[in-house]
């Protein structure tokens, strides 16, 4: 019955500090990343960006109350359009939270 016991694996202490040291990389390389995103956002270009894709969404909006509600190709591409113009920002902000995460989680390591 012995045989039966799940055993812990044995950790070499050599790859448990790779281990912790790529961690540790991984976590400043996204930290790095989200502030990368955040300041790109404050640039003009992402300002520019973000205007622009407001007022197009603003004028899509404006155009879905004056489409036929039967034509339902036309509700789809509109609302296709309104999409194509939120996702670039969702990426960025998903970037921003993530290196926020990493941050938190490396000042818990004690990493910073």
């Amino acid at each position: 019955m012995a045989d039966n016991i799940p055993r812990d694996p044995v950790v070499n202490p050599a790859e448990a500090q790779d281990n912790e040291q790529e961690t540790n990389s991984q976590l400043r390389q996204q930290i790095g990343f989200g502030m990368d995103m955040a300041e790109f956002m404050r640039t003009d270009v992402g300002t520019y960006l973000t205007k622009r894709a407001n007022a197009e969404i603003k004028e899509m909006h404006r155009a879905m109350e004056d489409v036929d509600p039967a034509d339902a190709n036309e509700v789809r591409r509109l609302q296709m359009e309104i999409k194509l113009r939120r996702v670039w920002a969702d990426w960025i902000r998903i970037a921003i939270d993530e290196g926020i995460a990493a941050q938190q989680q490396a000042v818990e390591r004690g990493v910073l």
